[in-house]
């Protein structure tokens, strides 16, 4: 995992595993970058398809766990993503 850049992130016990769930901050925005505002929906698929991909420390990533909020909802859902995203 090293040799190709990825860490293994200990982000805590199974209790609070919810800290990387769907629409926290360290789920997929980070290292895709939130996609243009304004854009069709074929310009949405092409932007997603590219690969704009950026690395995220391990520091980074703890942080963005740390900052995930506890909500009623488990897992993810599409109507809660950014606007547009699954269209």
């Amino acid at each position: 995992m090293d040799v190709i850049g990825y860490d293994a992130v200990d982000c805590g016990t199974l209790v609070g595993s919810w800290r990387i769930e769907p629409n926290t901050p360290v789920y997929a925005l980070p290292y895709v970058g939130e996609p243009p505002a304004g854009m069709t929906k074929e310009e949405r698929r092409r932007w997603f398809r590219e690969d704009r991909s950026v690395q995220v420390t391990a520091d980074q990533v703890r942080k963005f766990a740390a900052q995930a909020k506890k909500s009623d909802r488990v897992g993810g859902y599409f109507e809660d993503l950014p606007s547009g995203l699954m269209d």
